[in-house]
């Protein structure tokens, strides 16, 4: 029996010796921007991938939000993945940068990948400074209409036909092949005058306005490979930019944003799919989800193109992704082999089925692949004119622009959006818009990197301010003579000094004196940073109308909340500190909705400010919006600028501003309880002399309450101030800094340009005036408090 021992050991060994001459899988990290309805398309995809190779593994990292930024960022601090899912609007961003890899090499030695079966634009517009950055895996032309067949139906309107126009004017001699017109008869009004059912609806407004565009054949800048002049009021951009406000605003065709999104709490295709708009302008990307949906809803449908202008050839805007390789990847050659895999035939085969139409061409006319062919289910054959699809995809145009015109270009974006909101009138709104964008183009102009950052000066004077710190340290203590204890001491207390001063330093100056070289460069924190000196200063004052409109609207903001929360939180601070049965719970109460955050607390007040069927709007306007509660309704509805129609209190930029107001005051309850602690501390002796005096209820307030409690409501000045200068939340929740700007607070503006934007080092610049407007006021303030803050122990 001795034998089985040894030969245990021996089988023990074998095993481990077998296991260790196997190679371990390559494990490759894939950032995907699915979101739960897809994802399962990928996962399947992956799946297959590696069955077919044993030795490469996919770690699939799904990022629904903020895309771009959030691999930007992992780029910069060196943990970006092998490779990643991006479309045709963000991978310059990312190449220009240096963080991808040029797969035209890999390319040109794999005999499998032809890109002659790809969309030939579409390989295109993955190409920039003559590389290729990624290889395409499925195409998504903008112009694609999908429209209800049912509705069309029930109005007796003609199905719209692919070679059909549009023009200013409804043209009812053309029916069908009018666009214009169809959109005029599919709108329908309901019994109140109101817009019952919308005719056409894109999946965002500025899609609209630039579809048109580019069937004019118009851009709002000279040129898309440099551009250097702004032309968005060029005569014809204007005529064409009122032609879009009038079926928006007008006439009621395309509903507005704000009916969707404000209001109805929806999405543009959520109500195509709900029957309540006729057409819809999105993506091919929604096919699968829209077999689904409509099919639930009983309803026929199709698609066709956005129409050409008359006269003027199709012209269709692009999506479209690619697979592509990071350059800090370790397994370029695995990634590649996985990236022919995702973006080639398994991978767009599989895509099709789930709606994303495949960037080879042989496989999108391919039936049976995205096309339906013989064998293909009932309810995956619609719509039935999806051949459409490959003249879209042809027809797909893209402007890339450099990266110095991306802030030009928002704003433009931005205005359109204005206008399209109704907000602004069309003519002269493009007219001022073209000398800003002027004026910021000129800069961008300006601001391109010619000198390297200074890193000796900046490594002295980051030297010279912790020596300078060092010694304002050391200047108090240096004539002080200290005993064996005392010298003894002083090393205990400083080892237990060093956690939180090595902290202080790594963590709090360090970051504080970087942001302060950054603010006098041109930083996207990706790149090295490139010197401008005071450039970023400047600019702020000189060029970037956005600036001083965030100034206003913080300081505006900070002038009605501060004072409105002090006078709130003294009164609730009065009443609370009666000696009455319940104070304790109605002191919970009050102090319960400050312990709710931001976030939570401006989801609960879109609801409650929504103007349809908002808590707000029916008590002063009634559930039928007919209701005018002691003549409430007609004040603030002429006060809106909207008389007759119930206020919309975040949509109109003469209320919004007020409405934040508001919803700070709901959470007043945390300077309430700093309040109610000062009045208890208020000796009652001086109410008795006070009573024997006989001085009033309101003599006791001004002369005993309010000088005893001066400190506390210096106290909460001081930090009411800086808070409402430092206002973000509810403007980022709520309306994202419209509209017309008309929230977009100082810290928002500086979050959009640092981490939207990525200009790092403006955004820098605009937080140290920030401090220093701050630090500023706060010192105005303390020297104004000698004057009217009593302390107790003063001598006067």
């Amino acid at each position: 029996m001795n034998w089985r021992r040894p030969a245990l050991w021996l089988a023990t060994l074998a095993l481990a010796a077998g296991a260790c001459g196997q190679e371990k899988p390559v494990v490759l990290r894939y950032s995907v921007m699915d979101g739960n309805a897809t994802i399962g398309v990928v996962r399947q995809t992956v799946a297959e991938f590696e069955a077919a190779h044993p030795n490469i593994k996919i770690k699939i990292e799904q990022v629904a939000d903020e895309f771009t930024m959030r691999l930007l960022t992992q780029y910069a601090a060196g943990v970006a993945p092998d490779l990643a899912q991006m479309n045709v609007s963000m991978y310059q961003a990312f190449a220009m940068r240096g963080a991808l890899v040029d797969i035209d090499p890999y390319v040109r030695r794999s005999p499998d990948v032809d890109l002659k079966n790809w969309y030939p634009n579409i390989v295109k517009f993955f190409s920039w400074d003559g590389k290729l950055w990624g290889l395409p895996k499925d195409v998504s032309p903008f112009g694609l209409v999908f429209y209800n067949k049912t509705l069309f139906d029930r109005a007796g309107v003609p199905y719209p036909e692919p070679d059909w126009t549009w023009s200013y004017e409804p043209r009812p001699e053309l029916k069908s092949k009018d666009f214009t017109w169809v959109m005029q008869q599919m709108t329908q009004k309901g019994p109140d005058g109101k817009t019952a059912r919308w005719g056409f609806a894109p999946d965002w407004p500025q899609l609209y306005f630039y579809l048109l565009l580019q069937s004019r054949g118009l851009k709002l800048w000279d040129n898309s490979e440099a551009p250097k002049r702004i032309v968005a009021d060029d005569p014809q951009t204007v005529e064409l930019m009122e032609f879009a406000n009038r079926t928006i605003n007008d006439y009621n065709w395309v509903p507005t944003w704000d009916q969707i999104d404000t209001v109805a709490r929806s999405t543009v295709y959520d109500e195509f799919v709900k029957g309540k708009v006729a057409m819809v302008l999105t993506f091919a990307s929604k096919l699968g989800q829209l077999r689904t949906d409509m099919a639930r809803m009983g309803w026929d449908w199709d698609v066709t193109l956005f129409p050409a202008y008359v006269g003027q050839p199709l012209a269709t805007g692009t999506d479209g992704s690619a697979t592509v390789i990071f350059s800090t990847s370790k397994h370029k050659e695995a990634a590649w082999e996985f990236a022919k895999w995702m973006s080639g035939e398994p991978g767009q085969r599989i895509a099709a089925r789930s709606g994303s139409q495949p960037a080879r061409r042989d496989l999108a006319l391919e039936p049976g692949v995205w096309l339906p062919g013989p064998g293909t289910p009932p309810e995956n054959a619609k719509p039935a004119n999806l051949a459409v699809t490959d003249l879209a995809a042809r027809s797909m145009v893209f402007d890339q622009t450099p990266e110095y015109f991306e802030d030009t270009r928002l704003n433009l974006d931005n205005t359109a959006f204005d206008i399209l909101s109704g907000t602004r009138p069309p003519r002269e709104t493009l007219q001022r818009v073209t000398k800003e964008s002027q004026t910021r183009l000129d800069a961008a102009l300006r601001q391109l990197p010619k000198d390297p950052f200074p890193v000796g000066m900046a490594t002295g004077v980051v030297c010279l301010a912790v020596g300078g710190l060092l010694l304002w340290l050391w200047w108090p203590e240096r004539g002080v003579r200290l005993t064996a204890k005392d010298k003894k001491e002083s090393r205990s207390a400083y080892k237990f000094l060093v956690p939180l001063l090595v902290g202080l330093s790594v963590f709090t100056l360090g970051p504080i004196l970087a942001s302060l070289l950054l603010s006098f460069s041109n930083s996207d924190i990706v790149r090295p940073p490139m010197w401008r000196g005071l450039g970023n200063y400047v600019d702020a004052v000189t060029v970037d109308p956005v600036f001083w409109s965030s100034v206003r609207v913080s300081a505006v903001y900070a002038l009605l909340s501060v004072p409105l929360g002090l006078v709130v939180s003294i009164s609730l601070a009065m009443l609370l500190n009666q000696k009455v049965r319940g104070v304790p719970l109605f002191r919970a109460m009050y102090y319960i909705p400050s312990l709710v955050s931001g976030v939570a607390t401006s989801l609960i007040w879109m609801r409650v400010f929504n103007p349809q069927n908002g808590i707000l709007n029916s008590v002063i306007y009634g559930p039928d919006g007919h209701r005018n509660l002691l003549g409430l309704g007609t004040f603030l509805s002429n006060l809106a600028g909207t008389p007759g129609q119930p206020i919309n209190w975040l949509g109109n930029e003469h209320t919004v501003l007020p409405s934040f107001v508001l919803v700070g005051l709901w959470g007043a309850g945390g300077g309430t309880i700093i309040f109610l602690a000062g009045l208890q501390g208020v000796p009652q002796m001086y109410y008795d002399a006070a009573t024997v005096d006989g001085t009033s209820a309101w003599g006791k307030f001004r002369h005993v309450t309010l000088p005893l409690l001066s400190p506390t409501v210096f106290f909460a000045l001081i930090t009411g101030c800086i808070g409402a200068l430092q206002s973000f939340t509810q403007s980022f929740v709520m309306t994202g800094g419209g509209p017309n700007n008309a929230t977009m607070f100082y810290m928002l503006n500086l979050y959009i340009q640092g981490f939207k934007s990525l200009k790092m080092g403006y955004a820098c610049a605009l937080a140290w005036m920030l401090f220093a407007a701050i630090l500023v006021l706060t010192g105005v303030q303390f020297a104004a408090a000698k004057r009217w803050v009593h302390y107790e122990g003063d001598a006067r």
